[in-house]
C-alpha cells in the first residue's frame, strides 16, 4: 500500500492570529530576552531555554525556576548560545549550542541540567535534534553544500555523519519513524523546497518536492503517515 506523507502547514502569522484572537491560550509568564523551545517529559514537569539559560518547572508552567547556565563545563555556552532542548526524562537531556567561537556543540546532562557534557562538535552549523531514547540521537546540521546528518546510537560515545548531497536545499530539522525510515525539512534557495525521505538509514534520500514554499522549518509525525510541518511562505 502506497504511504500517503499528510502535511499541514501551520503559517507564523496563522498561530499569531489565533492566539490573539482565540480563547483557547493564556499567558503564563511574561519576560524579555529570547526564548528557545520549551520540552515537557510529563504534564508537570518541562524544561525552557532563556538565552543559554535552563529553567525548570513543576507545576505546568505556572511558575519556572533556574536551574543553569549550559556550558561544557569550562566555557559559557553564550553570545548566540544553546538554542534547543530534548529531554528523555527529568534527568536525562540534550542540547544544541550555536556559540560565538568556532565549534558548535552536542551536549548530554544526566543531572537534570545542572551540568553538561559534550557529545560532539563540529564546524558545521547544527539545526535540530530528535532525541529517540537516552541512546538514540540524530542531527541535522550544515548548510547548502554541506549538509549532513550525525546519528549516536550508545549515548554520544561515537557517532556516524550521513552527507547528503543535495543541490540547492539546506536541512532545517529531522524526524525519523522508525530505525530505517526518516524525513528531513529543508530550506530552498528558489521558489520551491523539499521534504527529504529515507527508508534505509539516511543512505540514500529522495526529494518530495513542495511547490510555492521556500522554507519548511520543523517537522513532526504524529503516526507513520501524518506530520505537522511549520513553514514560511516565500
Amino acid at each position: 500500500m502506497k504511504t500517503i506523507l499528510t502535511c499541514i502547514f501551520i503559517f507564523t502569522f496563522f498561530l499569531k492570529s489565533y492566539a490573539q484572537n482565540s480563547g483557547n491560550w493564556e499567558i503564563l509568564n511574561e519576560g524579555k530576552g529570547y526564548f528557545g523551545n520549551i520540552d515537557f517529559v510529563s504534564d508537570d514537569v518541562g524544561y525552557m531555554l532563556a538565552n543559554s539559560n535552563l529553567l525548570k518547572t513543576m507545576d505546568g508552567g505556572d511558575t519556572w525556576d533556574f536551574v543553569s547556565q549550559i556550558s561544557d563545563g569550562d566555557t559559557l555556552v553564550s553570545d548566540w548560545g544553546a538554542f534547543y532542548i530534548d529531554f528523555t526524562s527529568e534527568d536525562n537531556g540534550w542540547a544544541l549550542s550555536e556559540p560565538h567561537y568556532e565549534w558548535h556543540q552536542i551536549l548530554n546532562t544526566t543531572d537534570g541540567g545542572h551540568t553538561w557534557q559534550v557529545k560532539k562538535e563540529t564546524s558545521n552549523r547544527l539545526r535540530f535534534m530528535q532525541v529517540l531514547s537516552d541512546s538514540i540521537v540524530i542531527v541535522c546540521a550544515g548548510y547548502q553544500t554541506q549538509n549532513f546528518i550525525t546519528r549516536t546510537t550508545d549515548g554520544g560515545t561515537s557517532w556516524i555523519d550521513i552527507t547528503l548531497h543535495v543541490s540547492g536545499l539546506s536541512l532545517n530539522s529531522v524526524w525519523f519513524t522508525a530505525p530505517d525510515t526518516g524525513y528531513v525539512a529543508c530550506t530552498s534557495n528558489s521558489e520551491n523546497t523539499a521534504i527529504l525521505k529515507t527508508s534505509d538509514g539516511g543512505s540514500n534520500w529522495t526529494e518530495i518536492i513542495m511547490p510555492g514554499f521556500g522554507q519548511l522549518d520543523q517537522l513532526k509525525f504524529f503516526n507513520g503517515s501524518q506530520a505537522y510541518v511549520l513553514a514560511d511562505h516565500g
